[in-house]
């Protein structure tokens, strides 16, 4: 085109036209411009009897379609197609602009130099064409969302029609190209155009490359639904999986109509979706805001669709989202693209695993107690909702550097300060106040073997080997802090700890605990029920200092804590 206004109407020389082809395309152009229409690149006079996509190609009558999904006072309405047209077709300036710069990108214009842009649309015969443009335009339709408008008139009349004349893509005896698949009759009569005037193009059924309707907004929500509880392939006898919920034994599957769907919140609702590029999402929808569905969380494995490969999500039975790649549907060659941490504390034989997508977005691994199935204890969940910070760390629990998590101090001096401590993806837990510089740090421990050297190798590891790092308590009452493989949740190394406490504990008689103090002070304590039991007229739990990061700090009895040490002389 020499302009934007410029635009061209691709005729070939066996093609015919409808004397109101002009007309068609002018009452089309006017409907655009009433309400314009990124994705709709040029307008089609020709109205198609066979899909080109398929393999092999199959019947398709446009008519009878849009009384399936509209009803048949719109029989006879015009729709979007994801497919270019060579038998008649008007295209818009900036699209054929477009067209042009993507066929210098996609081949190098040199006999038998093999492009580095290769692109393979799933499932379509467009791949293995060898000598039509056609392919390449269904690549850049494909690749960008775009569509042609069709006309749709009954008895498949058409603006244009083909008389099959023999040339370069049909010979004598040709039977892929019988005339009855694609020479249509041609619209003689004006009168069904009047109905144009009054077109919404907003109202227009969109089809994709194959001649199948995309869903509407209110059509997807209801199929999702199904898809979530199995409604959508129902075996009778065999329970339908809760829609939030997937258990050991289930899975979910990117070839198969089965999602997780969480309770609705308020107008917000969230889905999870095994992808056919390798990914699990989970998808956040507003019921206010249309077309607001955008991903929230993901495993971050995108490989891209390759025909024949899909992807399962399974939860395994030590308590582990997996989500594996299988080739052409051969159990053997189940490959292991991402995982949650297993669980790490020993369950009972009996209790079970489920997964569950809550209403907030998170997704959450919990173990269900055989004695009290309501009792769910938390394995995994995604952490959607942030970081996580306490003030008192407990044995079991565990913060992670891949979610920012940290400590912070309790301000119960009156002086407004706060203290936090983060576990780094350096490798480092450092104790930090307002100011930047860190008052302590794990890498001034006397203990440390890494010469001084512990953030870079450590941040050198977490790029080469995906590592994050845990800070936990022990049950020996050592804090613990770990390099983690992301992908297994397996311990690669101990980088650092503090002393396990010295003093021999009866088992059951109390617990240790970890406390960022208000003065910066990370210390562990021992709480002993016994003596807490015996001293009545004392408040709160007796506590005995195990290890502290301020090596002189004296706590004595009456302090501002007031659930101080009381014997301190061992």
């Amino acid at each position: 085109p020499s302009s934007t206004e410029d635009f061209g109407c691709l005729l070939e020389d066996d093609i015919e036209v409808s004397p109101h082809y002009f007309r068609f395309v002018s009452e089309m152009m006017l409907a655009l411009q009433r309400e314009p229409d990124p994705r709709v690149v040029g307008i089609s006079l020709y109205s198609p009897r066979r899909t080109e996509t398929t393999n092999p190609p199959e019947p398709f009558n446009s008519t009878a379609l849009m009384i399936e999904v509209m009803g048949a006072e719109h029989k006879e309405s015009p729709y979007l197609l994801q497919t270019p047209c060579s038998w008649g077709a008007v295209y818009f300036p900036n699209h054929w602009e477009q067209f042009v710069d993507y066929l210098r990108l996609r081949f190098d214009l040199k006999p038998g130099v093999k492009s580095p842009h290769d692109v393979l649309i799933p499932s379509s015969r467009t791949n293995g064409w060898k000598g039509s443009w056609k392919k390449f335009h269904f690549e850049l339709l494909y690749l960008r969302g775009q569509y042609l408008v069709y006309p749709n008139y009954e008895g498949q009349r058409s603006l244009s029609t083909n008389h099959m004349e023999k040339g370069e893509h049909i010979k004598s005896g040709d039977v892929d190209h019988k005339r009855q698949d694609f020479t249509v009759p041609l619209l003689v009569d004006g009168a069904p155009l009047l109905h144009l005037r009054s077109l919404k193009v907003s109202q227009l059924r969109v089809l994709n490359l194959f001649g199948k309707p995309w869903l509407r907004e209110e059509e997807l929500k209801q199929m999702l639904a199904g898809m979530a509880s199995g409604a959508s392939s129902v075996v009778p006898g065999v329970r339908q999986r809760q829609p939030s919920l997937l258990a050991v034994g289930e899975e979910l599957s990117s070839v198969k109509d089965e999602i997780m769907m969480s309770a609705a919140s308020g107008r917000l609702r969230h889905y999870g979706v095994v992808q056919n590029d390798g990914q699990f999402v989970i998808y956040r929808d507003d019921a206010a805001s249309p077309n607001s569905a955008a991903p929230i969380w993901s495993t971050q494995t995108f490989v891209g669709e390759v025909n024949g490969t899909t992807y399962g999500l399974t939860l395994s039975p030590t308590g582990s989202l997996e989500l594996s790649r299988r080739f052409h549907n051969d159990v053997k060659s189940d490959k292991l693209v991402w995982s949650s941490p297993h669980d790490r504390t020993r369950r009972h034989p009996r209790g079970s695993y489920v997964a569950q997508l809550k209403s907030d977005g998170c997704l959450a691994v919990y173990w269900k107690s055989p004695k009290n199935g309501k009792c769910l204890s938390l394995v995994w969940d995604t952490a959607t909702k942030g970081s996580r910070y306490v003030s008192v760390l407990r044995v079991g629990a565990t913060l992670s550097s891949a979610s920012g998590d940290g400590m912070a101090s309790i301000n119960d001096r009156g002086d407004g300060k706060v203290y936090h401590g983060a576990v780094q993806s350096d490798g480092q837990f450092v104790v930090m106040s307002d100011h930047p510089n860190p008052i302590w740090s794990t890498n001034g421990y006397k203990g440390e073997v890494r010469n001084g050297a512990l953030g870079a190798l450590a941040a050198l590891a977490a790029l080469v080997r995906n590592v994050v790092y845990h800070f936990s308590l022990s049950k020996t009452g050592s804090l613990r802090l770990e390099q983690v493989d992301k992908t297994t949740g397996w311990v690669l190394s101990l980088v650092w700890s503090s002393p396990p406490d010295r003093v021999s504990r009866p088992a059951g008689t109390g617990t240790y605990h970890a406390r960022l103090e208000s003065d910066g002070n990370l210390a562990v304590y021992w709480a002993d029920r016994r003596r807490s039991r015996r001293r009545r007229h004392h408040q709160g739990t007796c506590l005995s200092l195990v290890w502290q990061s301020i090596p002189n700090k004296v706590h004595t009895k009456g302090c501002i804590r007031k659930n101080c040490d009381l014997s301190l002389s061992r």
